[in-house]
């Protein structure tokens, strides 16, 4: 098996170029090792996409494996793209792929199995038991059976099969051919650059999405806003709720994520909460291990604000203002993130089912190992799976599908076509565009401009291309 297998490379940083090829020269001065039991990432890359970004992308891979033990292969393609070919300033994005109306009481049992850790008894203490869970519902608390999770954090608590070779989702990411600034691939340089990005940091934080850190929320748009007569979610009595039943599409497809979604209500009760906005208060929706005592982080709440004072980020994200961890939802210019062995990220990931270990590999070793990956990594064109799994689903633009707003798409992929351009011909980049924008021409020189994140594709469960967008960085009132 190979996520259980050890990974030893003996190798030299020595590098030749030939015709054009690039060929890793090898020598015994070295070994470079992950651990023993450790998550396997398995990419496949598109045409487009360089050795360079092939080792960036091994790396955020390899650092994920290093602080993950489960011995399970998550299947992720990458792909770039021109500037121009993505909804405006988005520079990356993950698509991940869902294993959907799942049985709670099989969740529930899975996690009670997978405890390892204070976080995991506590996380587990704070749900229900049994067959259903009772969540606040337009009103009034209702009784709900199902979940939905990532396909990655599916394979982690056993509900599908760890092996499973089916992909379990899609990266892409902007070339950024125009706009100015450059990626920076170098993580272990000394610097990003001040008009850099970090293109490992990013690839790290789109990895977390496709590994579960996933909220429903964002599955809502300005049409059911309006549709549902301007009052999702609308801060009456004593809970959180609206009146014109709203909340159905939330609770009717809680990720695990959303399992750990509170909110303190007019009475002073913590209760798990899924709404769009902020209704006018302060920032009120939060992460919570304990059943709502105790606050992990501070969530966002929405990308549109044209709905409830939304905070104008993606809800599957830390506050912004936060710096919370990997999952926040801006990356400045120069700007690198780490994934620390006692940070929120791993504490929450442990929560919803990955098991936590050290990561005491040096930094150094898994280059080393990302360096050898890259150079045995082909590319492919998997344009026609993923075709596939899409028309599945239902994803994309449409007349509605199981996520509530997905649809049956544009049609299918046309050889002739690149895929980003057949994923916006099928409506991904259209369905509920929620963007923060920027200018890249207007860029102050030195000036640390944000790259807030998500962009607004909505695809099934709503939860499509959760990647960066270009924009300044907001300041909490």
């Amino acid at each position: 098996m190979i996520n259980n297998k050890k990974l030893v490379f003996c190798l030299t940083n020595k590098l030749s170029k030939t015709l054009g090829s690039l060929t890793l020269t090898f020598a015994a001065i070295g070994c470079s090792t992950l651990p023993a039991q450790a998550v396997n990432f398995n990419f496949t890359y598109g045409s487009n996409v360089t050795y360079e970004q092939k080792v960036a992308t091994e790396l955020a891979g390899n650092i994920w494996s290093n602080h993950l033990a489960d011995p399970v292969t998550v299947n992720i393609h990458v792909e770039m793209a021109d500037n121009s070919e993505l909804p405006t300033n988005v520079i990356g994005g993950a698509i991940p792929f869902f294993e959907i109306n799942h049985a709670y009481s099989d969740f529930y049992n899975k996690l009670q199995l997978d405890k390892t850790s204070t976080d995991d008894d506590n996380a587990v203490a704070s749900l229900d038991s049994g067959d259903e869970w009772t969540a606040w519902n337009s009103n009034q608390f209702d009784t709900f059976s199902e979940i939905n999770m990532t396909r990655a954090n599916a394979k982690a608590i056993g509900a599908i099969s760890g092996n499973d070779s089916t992909l379990d989702g899609l990266i892409l990411m902007n070339n950024l051919n125009g706009t100015g600034v450059n990626w920076q691939y170098d993580y272990l340089s000394s610097g990003v650059g001040s008009n850099q990005l970090d293109f490992t940091s990013v690839m790290i934080h789109e990895i977390g999405h496709t590994l579960g850190f996933v909220s429903t929320v964002d599955s809502y748009t300005y049409a059911d806003y309006l549709n549902d007569g301007s009052d999702v979610g609308s801060n009456s009595g004593s809970n959180q709720g609206g009146s014109n039943g709203e909340t159905d599409k939330f609770t009717d497809h809680w990720t695990t994520m959303d399992m750990f979604r509170y909110y303190t209500a007019q009475d002073g009760t913590k209760q798990r909460g899924l709404w769009y906005g902020t209704d006018g208060t302060s920032w009120n929706q939060y992460l919570s291990l304990d059943g709502g005592t105790t606050s992990l982080a501070v969530l966002e709440s929405g990308a549109d604000t044209r709905i409830n004072d939304a905070s104008g980020y993606q809800a599957s994200h830390y506050l912004n203002t936060l710096n919370a961890g990997i999952m926040d939802p801006v990356l400045e210019l120069d700007t690198r993130r780490y994934l620390d062995p006692n940070s929120i990220d791993l504490r929450f990931f442990d929560a919803i089912g990955w098991d936590r270990q050290s990561g005491s590999t040096q930094l150094s070793t898994l280059q080393n190992i990302a360096n050898v990956n890259a150079a045995n990594a082909g590319n492919i064109n998997r344009s026609n799976e993923l075709n596939s799994i899409f028309n599945q689903y239902g994803w994309g633009g449409g007349n509605g599908g199981n996520g509530g707003n997905g649809g049956n798409g544009g049609g299918g992929f046309t050889q002739e076509s690149t895929l980003v351009e057949n994923l916006s011909q099928a409506g991904f980049f259209e369905v509920g565009v929620f963007q923060q924008r920027f200018d890249f021409d207007a860029r102050k020189p030195f000036v640390s401009a944000s790259v807030p994140e998500p962009t607004s594709t909505v695809v099934f469960l709503g939860l499509g291309l959760l990647g960066f967008v270009c924009g300044k960085k907001r300041k909490l009132q």
